[in-house]
């Protein structure tokens, strides 16, 4: 007996498929923020716990910066003064201009895909509707079915919010035009066709958009719409077991369903960690695919009214825009240069100011190199790798953290260097204990090509900004470091501390073999992007000057 009575199967099916997308659009946001919200307290932990083996003693802890300090006196050397000096060349860097060519190579197959998407779903429409093809209303409709090439472009370049309301309003407008100049739809119908189109899964895109969630929305979606499915087709054995009753055929293949669906759930991020670790999908292309997904589905759901074979067709429209993409990731490119490697360095304690620099700095600079910082609560999501991810979701992201010196030389021996198949290079992190991160700076610096000091909202109180200051000037030629300041920027205590570090800067040290003895700086204001061009032209320049001492210039 059909426990469901005479209910139309495929109305079943489209109305729980509905229900679980709609669950996953309104829940990903907040299920993101609280996952992330555990695994920054996940590493808040790590970085507190020292990996120093029991009975060794204790590493003292630094003491502000001032005349109660109690340092040792300098060695005897020649007394050094490191100016600060304000950086203001704006000329054109060619490494910069290289990086802007790639993004726009990124932006042209991700554009020509999604108008391939929209193509065939348009071609489905008519076929399914049985309409007339004219000239202005597939153009209208394939735009209007490709509307995620605005989020996708937008996620590929620098924007401020206002350029990104207007690109939406430009495109949307844009498209309802074009449905009235094609003379059969009112302003009534052109606007309900495109809310049911674009508003639901525009309010997914809008809620995991933000860089904060990447790390988990990947898994995050597709998980609600697969426990919401797979909670719904439990409701039968659930209610078969509540009143006694022997499992008969209809219980046994809901239950069996349900678990297929979770192990589908396991395979799905077990696989796109994987293809995240073989470089074919970077993080911003995971998350782009998502949104696709996303509007594609919600399309189908519409579509599939019309019967299956409706609904077949529409899937196979997402077929076409990875079958672009994948053709895209196969042609042939030129030998990708080796890594210009940046080296982030910040004064902790404002994560939404870290944050920013960190997604405008990686906007232009993952197109010529990677970029290596160690992991703090402030960045810990903006950065978090799919495979990483995971690893915290099974309780094994403490096997992740630099422990001792075999650890630190085996993570920086794994760092990435190579440019995923999109062209982008990635984000390196250390994740370090209190007592490990010191020796991982200090393996850090001779390495890179450049040096990135975020020194907003650095006082005499910021010992490790200082024990950071004291090693760069002890080990990197200062013509390679490029310091970021603003009004929080506490300039006399920042030239006491490069003041200290050159007079205990050992006779090895760059500065002491005819190297500079000057620290350029970029003032950045608060809250703004002015200065943002200033910043990445110097640190571009760092990255290239030729030097006496350390590693060779990078060609750009």
């Amino acid at each position: 007996m059909n426990p469901y009575g005479d209910t139309d199967m495929s109305s079943l099916v489209l109305g729980s498929i509905f229900m679980a997308v709609l669950v996953a659009v309104i829940g990903t946001w907040p299920v993101c923020a609280l996952l992330l919200w555990a695994y920054r307290r996940s590493i808040d932990r790590g970085m507190r716990r020292s990996s120093a083996p029991l009975g060794s003693p204790a590493t003292p802890a630094p003491q502000p910066i001032g005349a109660d300090r109690g340092l040792p006196p300098p060695p005897p050397s020649p007394p050094l003064t490191i100016a600060l000096v304000e950086g203001e060349d704006e000329t054109p860097v060619p490494m910069l201009e290289v990086a802007g060519r790639a993004a726009v190579r990124l932006k042209v197959v991700f554009v020509a895909a999604g108008l391939g998407y929209g193509l065939s779903i348009t071609a489905v429409y008519h076929y399914v509707e049985n309409l007339d093809w004219g000239v202005i209303r597939p153009v209208a409709l394939t735009a209007l079915l490709a509307w995620p090439i605005v989020p996708t472009l937008i996620a590929l370049s620098p924007s401020t919010r206002r350029t990104r309301w207007l690109a939406w309003l430009g495109y949307l407008t844009g498209v309802v035009v074009l449905l009235l100049v094609g003379g059969d739809t009112s302003l009534i119908e052109g606007l309900a066709l495109t809310a049911v189109v674009v508003v639901v899964p525009a309010l997914f895109v809008l809620a995991t958009g933000a860089p904060a969630l990447r790390g988990a929305a990947w898994l995050v979606t597709p998980g609600l719409i697969v426990l919401t499915l797979a909670a719904m087709l439990l409701y039968l054995p659930l209610l078969y077991l509540r009143y006694g009753r022997a499992f008969d055929h209809y219980a046994w293949s809901q239950l069996g369903y349900s678990l297929g669906l979770l192990g589908l759930l396991a395979a799905y991020g077990l696989v796109l960690a994987r293809l995240y670790q073989a470089k074919w999908a970077s993080d911003q292309t995971l998350l782009i695919l998502q949104w696709w997904f996303v509007a594609a589905l919600w399309v189908i759901l519409n579509l599939a009214t019309q019967g299956a074979q409706a609904a077949l067709l529409t899937a196979a429209a997402y077929g076409v825009l990875l079958v672009i993409l994948f053709a895209a990731a196969l042609l042939p490119r030129p030998d990708p240069k080796p890594s210009v490697r940046l080296l982030l360095l910040r004064t902790f304690g404002s994560r939404e100011r870290s944050a920013r620099l960190l997604r405008d700095l990686t906007q232009r600079w993952r197109w010529v190199g990677s970029v290596e910082l160690i992991t703090g609560t402030d960045l810990a999501s903006e950065i978090l790798e799919p495979d990483e991810f995971l690893d915290f979701i099974r309780g094994k992201l403490g096997l992740r953290f630099v422990t001792d010196q075999a650890s630190l030389r085996s993570r920086l021996q794994e760092l990435d260097l190579l440019p995923d198949r999109d062209g982008r290079y990635r984000v390196n992190e250390l994740l370090c204990h209190d007592d490990t991160w010191r020796p991982a700076v200090e393996a850090l610096v001779p390495d890179v090509d450049a040096v990135l000091l975020d020194l907003r909202g650095f006082t005499g109180l910021n010992t490790g900004v200082v024990h950071e200051l004291e090693r760069l000037v002890a080990l990197a030629p200062l013509e390679r470091v490029v310091a970021l300041v603003d009004p929080s920027t506490d300039r006399a205590a920042l030239q006491w501390a490069m003041d200290r570090a050159a007079a205990l800067a050992p006779e090895s040290a760059p500065l002491r073999n005819g190297g500079e003895v000057v620290l350029r700086t970029v003032f950045l204001p608060p809250g703004t992007r002015v200065g943002l061009s200033r910043l990445l032209a110097a640190v571009s320049r760092a990255a290239t000057l030729p030097t006496g001492t350390g590693r060779p210039a990078v060609q750009a």
